[in-house]
């Protein structure tokens, strides 16, 4: 059990805290091996493996008007139940899902259908998970994953910062 690699549908790659069906769960964009602008190819190739799974895409291709693959994922692979996550932190916080003694959250959107299983993998790699909502919301992580590319990049933070919600109980 595991999460397959990304470029390939036919691997397994373990996470030491995260072990899920392979056969439900397809990750893109791992560490970089399958960058944005390489997504296109990836499911022409493989979208007949990839129907009906739930896809979740982890790439950020900054240089496009799109950050994600998702509309490319849904004419490509209509059956598949989407997921947008894991891009709003570097994978360093996905080693190290703590930063001083504090859980890391991870912002995500996903379809309903997809949802708990979401859920289960990020909080198997040892994050919070931060439901923004359906799809529709992918605009909203994006602009967030920008915002994170901003401060560790453009304004020298480097990567090993993440966003956190706070929300006052009553």
């Amino acid at each position: 059990p595991g999460i397959e690699p990304a470029g390939s549908v036919e691997g397994v790659a373990h996470h030491p805290r995260a072990g899920h069906n392979p056969v439900r769960v397809r990750l893109l964009g791992h560490r970089g091996h399958l960058p944005g602008s390489a997504v296109a190819d990836f499911i022409s190739a493989h979208a007949d493996a990839l129907a009906g799974k739930i896809i979740i895409d982890t790439t950020n291709n900054p240089r496009s008007a799109e950050m994600n693959s998702l509309a490319l994922l849904a004419d490509k692979v209509p059956t598949a139940r989407l997921v947008r996550a894991f891009t709003t932190l570097g994978w360093e916080n996905f080693e190290r899902p703590e930063i001083d003694g504090v859980q890391l959250d991870l912002f995500y959107c996903a379809h309903p259908a997809a949802q708990s299983e979401a859920e289960e993998l990020i909080k198997g790699v040892g994050l919070r998970p931060i439901y923004l909502g359906g799809l529709e919301a992918v605009e909203i992580l994006d602009g967030l994953t920008r915002v994170w590319f901003t401060l560790a990049f453009g304004q020298g933070f480097g990567r090993r910062i993440a966003f956190k919600l706070l929300a006052e109980h009553k």
